[in-house]
């Protein structure tokens, strides 16, 4: 009896290992097979079993330009947190498949940096742009921060009302966010089960961080893709990030820009002396993040220059008019 328990343990000890190789070998031959939906199944399988290894054998899928088998090869590399070397395969990628392109240069944003501020050049969804700007802050590359200072444009709607009341200026309804649908996408013979990620501003239930400063973007994983639909004023935004580059937190009294103003009128004196007063605080703000990044060595004193604009929309809300609202010079003139 001893002697037959010996020989299963032996035997069972020898087959274990056996089987392994055979599976690493199953799935290596599928990678390197001829068939598309072989080398997807390869991949997929090498998620499965974790096969970290295996990742240099999944990246050239990218180049094949087959969306199936892209989308298989990426959501392979997503669950192996598989970094991304600089390949040509992902500038052929990136066109067409940007969100998981995005997730997996996430991993090491810093490696990146140069791919990520080419990116910024293309067509990009507003939640694309806001991922990749975060990112980016992660490892401020030469220029980005002038690129931001250059792209900023201070906006504001000035009220100007009389003394007994003002009427508010229209605010907007807010943005929102679709996400990935349910499991339930299409199917095609002799493929693995074809998953699809999207980047958004609302985290939902098993979702995963993309970024979480300055601007938190999440990524989400599904059989059928609906991408983000919010949107984002690209103008206004980069004052987000310039100000997470200088360091400064969001509560900082000396880094602040009016979001609704209100002159009360009285005269034509008082109204310049109004409006002087607020462009020297968004005067006093703007020298602040400059200051500080330059300090910081993320800017020169060149690139300080370069921005930003200011636009101002004066909305007369006196009720019965009078003479006309003096005319101002709200360029900031640093």
């Amino acid at each position: 009896m001893q002697w037959f328990f010996a020989a299963a343990f032996l035997l069972f000890a020898t087959i274990l290992p056996g089987q392994s190789r055979n599976t690493q070998r199953t799935i290596l031959d599928r990678l390197e097979s001829a068939d598309y939906g072989d080398r997807a199944w390869g991949a997929y399988r090498a998620a499965e079993e974790g096969r970290t290894e295996l990742v240099p054998k999944i990246i050239p899928l990218l180049g094949l330009r087959d969306p199936r088998l892209q989308a298989v090869a990426f959501d392979a590399l997503i669950r192996l947190g598989a970094d991304m070397p600089k390949l040509p395969p992902i500038e052929i990628v990136a066109a067409q498949q940007l969100d998981p392109v995005v997730i997996v240069l996430s991993r090491h944003p810093e490696r990146h940096t140069d791919f990520l501020l080419r990116l910024l050049d293309r067509p990009l969804t507003s939640v694309q742009w806001e991922a990749i700007n975060s990112l980016l802050c992660t490892a401020p590359p030469h220029g980005f921060a002038a690129r931001l200072l250059r792209e900023w444009k201070i906006k504001f709607v000035l009220t100007v009302h009389g003394k007994t009341a003002y009427a508010r200026w229209p605010e907007g309804s807010g943005d929102g966010a679709i996400v990935l649908g349910p499991d339930r996408g299409p199917t095609f013979a002799g493929f693995p089960p074809i998953f699809s990620y999207a980047l958004h501003r609302f985290i939902e239930s098993g979702d995963n961080a993309l970024v979480k400063e300055p601007v938190p973007i999440y990524f989400g994983r599904g059989q059928t893709y609906i991408p983000d639909t919010s949107d984002v004023d690209r103008e206004a935004a980069p004052f987000d990030y310039l100000r997470y580059l200088a360091g400064t937190a969001k509560n900082d009294p000396t880094v602040r820009l009016p979001s609704d103003p209100k002159f009360e009128w009285v005269d034509a004196d008082k109204y310049g002396a109004d409006a002087a007063q607020l462009l020297e605080g968004v005067r006093k703000t703007v020298r602040v993040i400059v200051e500080r990044l330059m300090d910081r060595g993320l800017l020169t004193a060149a690139e300080a220059r370069s921005g930003p604009q200011i636009e101002v929309t004066v909305y007369d809300a006196r009720g019965t008019r009078g003479a006309r609202l003096p005319m101002i010079d709200w360029r900031l003139r640093r």
